[in-house]
């Protein structure tokens, strides 16, 4: 509207709206179907640069999948801060399940012949139990102090967010060793990084 306008009674002048508190909605495909429930946690984020902006919640469930096989799931976010504005396009991340799992980084899992393991640091007493293909008369040489690489096999679950679950192998609080693995063998003394 500008200045000269005329407008007649009941003509709409204006567009006020509520950024308090706001609706996304959210596409789920048709497979998933049956693991979303109300409540569930949804995290909003930057599509450019993934940084957080809200969580919220399922607060509605279509009943009906729609023509491109998606079932549409409402949140609603508070959004008193004024950080969302309403029509933004937002990256929606819909939690379906939460569990703790212990996990190790990608980078710290070997593959061979099919079986997954990984290094931790160990001490010459651990490596004397367990001596599986390690010179130990080249090793009786060094100080009984020295840190070796111990392979450990273990079982992952499928990778997430570039981390394995650990599903059997390893124990709460247990470290891996993540860098120089090419060069690794059980047995090997190795200097850990603080």
């Amino acid at each position: 509207m500008k200045q000269g306008d005329v407008i007649e009674s009941g003509d709409p002048f204006t567009k006020i709206v509520s950024n308090d508190r706001l609706m996304v909605r959210i596409e789920v495909p048709s497979v998933y179907a049956e693991r979303v429930r109300t409540g569930q946690t949804v995290l909003l984020s930057d599509p450019a640069t993934d940084r957080p902006l809200a969580s919220g919640q399922v607060e509605s469930i279509d009943p009906v999948v729609g023509d491109s096989q998606t079932l549409l799931a409402k949140a609603e976010f508070d959004n008193r801060g004024g950080r969302l504005r309403n029509g933004v396009k937002v990256r929606t991340q819909l939690v379906l399940e939460q569990s703790q799992q212990l996990s190790v980084p990608f980078k710290a899992v070997q593959q061979l012949a099919g079986q997954s393991f990984v290094f931790i640091p160990g001490t010459l007493a651990q490596l004397r139990a367990n001596p599986d293909r390690a010179d130990l008369a080249a090793l009786a040489q060094l100080p009984a102090t020295t840190r070796v690489a111990l392979q450990r096999p273990v079982v992952l679950g499928p990778l997430q967010n570039d981390r394995f679950p650990v599903l059997s192998g390893l124990s709460p609080g247990e470290a891996v060793i993540t860098s120089n693995l090419i060069n690794l063998r059980h047995g090997l003394p190795i200097k850990p990084r603080p």
